[in-house]
């Protein structure tokens, strides 16, 4: 005869959590789009103020666990160390989580029942528990209880980030001269810790493995002054490029962005003002390349890196204001190193901008100081450097260009007259810039 056991009764949060993962995991299985709409919008509500009320248990039983030194007991260090390994949460997540259980589990009952009503979110909890921490010590708790109220009751009607001012506000209320000081300091502290952290990161992607050309993943953080200088020095050269005859600018922000990054780079080493390098020389690029990259577009020019370069690219390189472009024989020995604004430069730069007035593509309407000047017959078959046979181009026409597909001369009014290819325009009609210089003669 054997004697059978009931099984105790499972604990009341035990029982909650199992189903409620059960009711989450029914939910889940079905489709969104069988809701119709006003229940959809409902049942967003109603999942935002469950997940709040599971953070409201969470917080109390993480201030359960660092109460009792759960997880000192099973050798982590600190409960932040425990929630971070034991559950794989983010060092802030889990410092955030312990910091503010604490915080509710020390006081704050209004807070801790607004949260486990759904109310207000766990981003709302830490503001107020942060804020609540700067009230002056010895306040009356009649006065601290009032402050947090009304910094609950700010939370439940704006964002974590208003609501977080809000609160400052509230704290600057009754500690005027503390909390300035306070903001003071943080703000200081803030920024040498932003200032500290910036860096700048350049990744090879891998594709060069895979066949591809090859690019760099770039990585950084800048701190707020950083980021206003770089993002106003960016913002003039974001600008869409505008509607062509090569279609539409269809890059997106964040690609004009990095152009425009690099082309605040290349003016930079153009200007020659960047401090000297190893050698007492000035920053430059040297892209070097066989005489007959330029002359037949056979082969590949190469970065410092020993990234290779298209006959095209090599082209675009070789008249390139600011960078260097060393030509070698059969035997890798230097034919020609350009001299850095060798080309387009002093007087002659000057009749260029004044005859083109900026980017002569047909439709650009780039100023001078965003172009380059442009061999319409290249140096390396004999194109002399001269008004004749230049024009000033934008970088990215200046690279369109160099590709061959398009064909620019001189006409005998003096100024540049374009063909586009016939996938552009089947008739080739000629075309000119008439942008910058609107009474320029008209090719009919």
């Amino acid at each position: 005869m054997s004697t059978v056991l009931d099984r105790p009764p499972a604990h009341p949060v035990t029982a909650g959590l199992a189903g409620a993962t059960a009711a989450v995991s029914g939910a889940l299985a079905e489709q969104g789009w069988t809701l119709g709409e006003r229940d959809l919008a409902e049942a967003v509500g109603t999942t935002l103020a469950l997940i709040a009320r599971t953070q409201a248990l969470l917080l109390r039983l993480v201030g359960e666990v660092d109460a009792r030194g759960v997880a000192t007991a099973t050798g982590a260090p600190s409960t932040v160390s425990w929630l971070r390994h034991r559950h794989t949460l983010a060092p802030v997540e889990a410092a955030k989580l312990v910091r503010t259980a604490g915080a509710l589990r020390a006081g704050l009952a209004a807070t801790n029942t607004a949260l486990g009503a759904g109310e207000i979110s766990l981003a709302h909890a830490h503001g107020i528990a942060r804020a609540c921490q700067d009230l002056p010590a010895g306040l009356e708790p009649e006065t601290a209880a009032a402050a947090e109220a009304r910094m609950v009751t700010d939370a439940k009607d704006y964002d974590p980030v208003i609501a977080g001012r809000l609160a400052r506000y509230v704290v600057s209320r009754i500690d005027p001269d503390g909390a300035d000081a306070r903001d003071g300091k943080k703000l200081a502290d803030d920024e040498a810790k932003a200032a500290a952290a910036n860096d700048l990161t350049f990744t090879p992607d891998g594709s060069d493995l895979l066949g591809g050309p090859g690019g760099y993943h770039v990585r950084g953080h800048l701190d707020p002054e950083a980021h206003a200088i770089v993002d106003t020095a960016l913002g003039p050269l974001m600008a869409p490029r505008p509607d062509g005859p090569d279609g539409p600018d269809l890059r997106t922000i964040a690609a004009r962005r990095a152009d425009a990054l690099v082309e605040l780079c290349r003016r930079a080493l153009a200007a020659g003002e960047l401090p000297a390098a190893g050698g007492g020389l000035k920053p430059t690029v040297v892209v070097t390349m066989q005489l007959r990259t330029l002359t037949d577009g056979l082969g590949v020019a190469l970065l410092p890196d020993g990234t290779a370069l298209s006959p095209a690219a090599a082209r675009h390189w070789a008249c390139d204001a600011g960078i260097i472009a060393a030509v070698l024989d059969g035997q890798s020995r230097p034919l020609d190193i350009a001299e850095a604004r060798r080309l387009f430069d002093g007087r002659l730069r000057r009749a260029l901008e004044i005859r083109d007035g900026g980017c002569a593509f047909p439709g650009c309407d780039r100023p001078p100081g965003w172009c380059e000047g442009h061999h319409l017959k290249g140096w390396a078959v004999s194109g002399k450097t001269c008004l004749a046979n230049g024009a000033l181009l934008c970088r990215f026409h200046h690279r369109l260009v160099e590709q061959g597909d398009w064909t620019v001369w001189i006409h005998t009014d003096g100024f540049p007259i374009w063909r586009p290819p016939p996938w552009v325009d089947p008739d080739q009609k000629l075309l000119r810039n008439h942008t910058h210089r609107p009474n320029q003669p008209r090719i009919d």
